[in-house]
């Protein structure tokens, strides 16, 4: 390999690394993701579902597009991301969207996952809070 093409490479190696280095430090750090399965219509002004309650008593007010998220995720300054996955098998796709993307840092950050789900009325009353222990995708279709 002549010098010429040893100093091309060598200049392109570097242009990626220092490329990747600033995608690295770019990442906006999270302290708390909220994850939500559905929204009615907007994430804010309208009939709420799961998600505006988030976004307007939070407020989230910043938004991004996440490549393999369908909806805009928003956000705070202060570290704290809401998102609505969609439902079905979207959760684990929009969470894998997230973490292997290159806008947020995760990987220190609280998860909530905040949803909507049927009790048996003798279990519990509407608006009932309820924690679980294991979350389940019972319809991975």
């Amino acid at each position: 390999m002549g010098r010429f093409m040893r100093r091309f490479w060598a200049a392109l190696i570097l242009i990626w690394a220092v490329g990747a280095g600033q995608a690295l430090a770019a990442k906006i750090p999270i302290k708390v993701v909220i994850l939500t399965t559905f929204e009615v219509g907007a994430d804010t002004g309208d009939m709420p579902g799961e998600f505006q309650h988030w976004a307007e008593s939070y407020p989230l007010k910043k938004s991004a597009v996440v490549p393999g998220i369908e909806r805009p995720v928003r956000y705070t300054a202060d570290g704290v991301l809401g998102v609505v996955t969609g439902m079905r098998a979207r959760p684990r796709e929009a969470v894998a969207a997230l973490i292997s993307g290159d806008q947020f840092d995760v990987s220190h950050a609280y998860w909530i996952v905040a949803g909507i789900a049927g009790v048996d009325p003798r279990s519990g009353a509407i608006g009932s809070a309820a924690w679980a222990r294991w979350v389940v995708d019972g319809d991975p279709t």
